[in-house]
């Protein structure tokens, strides 16, 4: 099957399509990886997906636990690391990496290491343990994992990056630290501990730069450990394995709104196993882990909240989801599975909203010619978008071609598809538009 070929030919009369009742479509991402995928990180720029993991090849090709991916195709980064990746962090015109390594690219990196887009760097001495996560503070990095040491600084679980070695946060927390998110003014940590610089706070703390402040009693029960953290409607939103927040029923997910706790749901449901990622996609939560049911319902492994109730998103996946990231107007999922909504997959899929179709007359947009089409298609780009990002889906909603095109006209081989109804998406991230076409030899 030919792929996009370009031409800069300006046409006018069109139809454009805006998406009406939604469905979820889930796609391979590239091949996917040999191994599990950890951490997404979609860089500002939203040109590049960033992943991390225990994986060795992505695409096909030799890449050592981190690579990123462009919407067309995995790019290795530099020599990757020599273990496990666990977290990203855009930070300082670059990329921070921190996992179980102990080198990036060709030289030591204890557990945290600088991508320059060029090549890595180590930061300081580093740690003498994982680093499970990281986030950017009043212009400062912060790191937590499983670790007690930089140098010969003490830093229990927690550390601050000054740009020159990593510092002490007060005396740190007892056990291991595995989420961090700033929220309202405040550096918000999550993992696994019960003291926090002496005091006693169950699983999650707040940071102001000088100090800790408890949260509300924090969580308890199965686990007591907080895995993930997301704001969704002003809300802090809190992932794990628990079974309550600040004393009340809140199975493995709940929500803090600055003074107190409230379940997500039915207090006696919630999520039916553990919370491992959560993301903001098209106004919906959702909640990624190793779970069966959301709720009163089934659910493998993917949920979305919608502020009011739980839904299980298609029929999930026969893995965990460790990791969630959206690039482009796409949901991209890590984890470990090798099905995504009954789609085979390899550790990383992409979730999409695409749609019945509604005409708006919206004058010379777009053109889809000839129809039907034999050999090829043209599709007549609208005008002033810049790039788009161009798919093309068969009736039963699988994923038949895709690419890249610039402004113009963009060419799709249709040789070999078999006759029948196709639907064409375009999108660059902040607009779409589809069109129907026919294909007949």
């Amino acid at each position: 099957m030919s792929f996009l070929h370009y031409t800069l030919t300006a046409l006018a009369c069109a139809a454009f399509f805006t998406p009406s009742a939604t469905a979820q479509h889930c796609h391979d991402v590239g091949g996917g990886t040999d191994g599990g995928v950890h951490c997404l990180l979609a860089h500002s720029d939203q040109e590049h997906l960033y992943c991390g993991g225990s994986f060795t090849t992505s695409g096909g090709q030799a890449m050592d636990h981190a690579c990123s991916w462009d919407e067309v195709a995995y790019h290795a980064v530099g020599t990757g690391t020599g273990d496990n990746v666990f977290c990203f962090a855009e930070f300082n015109n670059g990329i921070c990496a921190g996992g179980a390594f102990t080198t990036a690219g060709s030289g030591e990196a204890h557990h945290v290491a600088h991508w320059d887009g060029t090549s890595w760097s180590a930061m300081g001495d580093g740690f003498d343990g994982p680093v499970h996560c990281m986030a950017v503070y009043n212009g400062q990095l912060y790191a937590g994992g499983e670790f007690s040491f930089s140098g010969n600084a003490l830093v229990k679980n927690v550390a601050r990056w000054d740009g020159d070695a990593w510092l002490p946060m007060g005396a740190g927390c007892d056990h291991a630290v595995y989420a961090m998110l700033v929220h309202d003014g405040l550096l918000y940590i999550g993992g696994e501990f019960e003291h926090v610089n002496g005091g006693e706070d169950h699983g999650i703390c707040a940071w102001n730069g000088s100090s800790y402040a408890s949260v509300g009693g924090g969580v308890s029960g199965s686990g007591h450990t907080v895995h993930s953290l997301c704001v969704y409607a002003g809300q802090l939103c809190v992932g794990g394995t628990f079974a309550q927040a600040g004393g009340q029923s809140a199975p493995n997910v709940c929500r803090w709104n600055g003074s107190s706790w409230s379940a997500m749901g039915n207090t006696d449901m919630g999520v039916g196993g553990a919370v491992g990622s959560m993301c903001v996609y098209e106004d919906v939560l959702y909640c990624g882990g190793a779970f069966d049911h959301c709720g009163s319902q089934p659910a493998n492994n993917l949920a979305g909240w919608d502020g009011t109730s739980w839904s299980p998103i298609g029929t999930g996946f026969n893995g965990p989801v460790h990791s969630m990231a959206v690039l482009n107007g796409s949901l991209y999922l890590g984890g470990a599975f090798t099905q995504a909504d009954d789609t085979p997959v390899s550790n990383i899929a992409r979730y999409d909203l695409t749609t019945g179709m509604t005409p708006v007359e919206l004058g010379a947009e777009l053109d889809v010619y000839p129809v039907p089409a034999s050999s090829f298609v043209n599709v007549t780009l609208p005008e002033n978008v810049g790039p788009m990002h161009v798919e093309v889906y068969s009736a039963s909603g699988a994923l038949v071609q895709s690419g890249t095109t610039m402004n113009g006209t963009a060419r799709l081989g249709t040789e070999e598809l078999p006759n029948g109804a196709y639907v064409v998406l375009l999108n660059n991230g902040t607009v779409r538009f589809q069109q129907e076409f026919i294909v007949l030899h």
